[in-house]
């Protein structure tokens, strides 16, 4: 015997909707996955250069050279040290001499085969003649790298109309001109060599939006 069975619209209406949704629940878990994949590959490329891959050789790809400002305390410090390590001659930049020799004594006692070198400059006093000694100063050498480190920031937090007008001068002068000027002064080489890297350093605090730190 033959069997004949009718399915209703109504009957079938389900089905349908059923086959859809598993259709997009399916098409969400891939997206999902991708986007998972996509993450965890950016994590695994950050882990990669940061702590296993050696990078690129600085004195070859930029120059024998880096200047840092900054260099005394701080990230600055450490940064010259990273340098120096990486094979770099190192020009120290700071306002006190008396660091700036005892940096430049602790990377030549650790790195000896690098060279290096300071010059003492107060960027809250950025005169022509600071700019002019500085100039005579980098003109010379094949700088490969620039860190624009030196920042100055408030003590504490205070509205801005609570700060003084050298406070103000300061900030200006240490945490724009000196950039601008370092920049001026090391650019045109890199240009002529055709390589060069310049790093500008910031502070995470300029990121959000701190009351008190305008």
């Amino acid at each position: 015997t033959t069997e004949i069975y009718t399915l209703s619209l109504h009957d079938a209406l389900p089905i349908c909707h059923t086959h859809r949704a598993d259709m997009f629940w399916t098409a969400l878990s891939y997206f999902g996955a991708a986007v998972l994949a996509y993450h965890a590959l950016a994590l695994l490329n950050v882990l990669y250069k940061t702590l296993l891959a050696s990078g690129p050789k600085l004195t070859k790809s930029f120059g024998e050279w880096a200047v840092v400002t900054g260099a005394t305390d701080g990230v600055g410090k450490a940064m010259c040290f990273e340098l120096a390590r990486k094979g770099c001659s190192v020009m120290l930049i700071s306002r006190s001499e008396p660091k700036l020799k005892a940096v430049k004594a602790e990377i030549a006692e650790q790195y000896p085969s690098v060279k290096v070198d300071y010059a003492v400059a107060d960027f809250s006093k950025l005169t022509p003649t600071v700019i002019a000694f500085l100039k005579a100063k980098l003109d010379p050498l094949d700088i490969g790298t620039l860190v624009n480190n030196v920042g100055v920031s408030y003590d504490f937090c205070q509205w801005f109309h609570e700060l003084s007008d050298a406070e103000v001068r300061d900030m200006l002068a240490i945490n724009i001109e000196s950039v601008t000027w370092m920049t001026r002064l090391v650019l045109p080489g890199m240009l002529k060599r055709g390589r060069g890297a310049i790093v500008n350093q910031s502070s995470a605090a300029a990121t959000p939006d701190i009351p008190g730190t305008a």
